[in-house]
């Protein structure tokens, strides 16, 4: 499938079924109602009502990730599968597969941090401390900076492509098959995904700040931001995404 399509595709995913859609949306009143109880003031008769805000801000947000990171892998299934459909909660899946995915997350992250905390190591030990050492530790330290750039777009690359085995599979031990991931990467084309992921980035940082803009109008604009910007951001790029590996699937 060409980026044109793939891009396309995903932009009208989101509102492919309006009613689905706004099941959706309804998660992010789990952000906003306690947000507009304590900028209307509800709870800010007391210390005591302030705390209970901010514990009941915390526990909406809290309920909130531990569904919507897992409900992110279903979008990705129903993108691999070429599917319009968006797909139903399904709570205690939903969880598991969050759960799923911070456990690839961290494999995936912890990687380039360790590499790069032995350079620094490295690089400490290497330098002495006198003054005449500066030039070689600046040297050293944009040299590990640069490296960790490159590291952390190419451990990105793979986390994305171990998220999508992980949604195809339903398989934790899928999405860490580290031979299998570079595989599939490399029948996607490193290229080719590289170029979608920068064109969903600049599409979607446009809509989110076109709905921060939006935000500054009082009541409406966070409704506005919460309720519809950011749940068709949220459901577009992961379809997207999902498409591209639908090639291989």
């Amino acid at each position: 499938m060409e980026i044109g399509d793939i891009v396309s595709q995903a932009l009208k995913y989101p509102l492919s079924d309006t009613t689905a859609f706004f099941k959706v949306a309804a998660m992010y009143l789990l952000l906003l109602v306690p947000i507009l109880l304590i900028t209307l003031g509800v709870f800010a008769e007391s210390s005591g009502a302030a705390a209970v805000g901010i514990i009941l801000l915390a526990v909406c947000n809290i309920i909130f990730i531990l569904i919507m990171n897992g409900f992110h892998i279903s979008v990705l299934k129903e993108g691999i599968d070429e599917s319009e459909s968006i797909p139903p909660f399904e709570i205690g899946k939903n969880i598991v597969n969050t759960f799923k995915s911070i456990v690839l997350s961290f494999v995936y992250g912890i990687i380039p941090g360790i590499i790069i905390t032995i350079m620094f190591v490295v690089l400490g030990i290497s330098v002495s401390p006198n003054g005449s050492s500066s030039g070689i530790l600046g040297a050293g330290i944009f040299i590990v900076f640069i490296v960790s750039i490159i590291l952390y777009i190419i451990f990105g690359l793979l986390l994305l492509v171990g998220m999508l085995r992980l949604a195809n599979t339903d398989s934790l031990s899928e999405g860490l098959n580290f031979s299998a991931v570079i595989e599939d990467l490399k029948g996607i084309g490193v290229g080719k995904i590289i170029v979608t992921w920068i064109i969903f980035g600049v599409i979607a940082t446009v809509i989110v700040v076109v709905g921060l803009f939006l935000s500054i109008i009082p009541i409406i604009g966070p409704i506005i931001l919460l309720i519809f910007i950011l749940p068709y951001v949220f459901l577009a790029v992961p379809y997207g995404c999902g498409l591209l590996y639908s090639e291989i699937a």
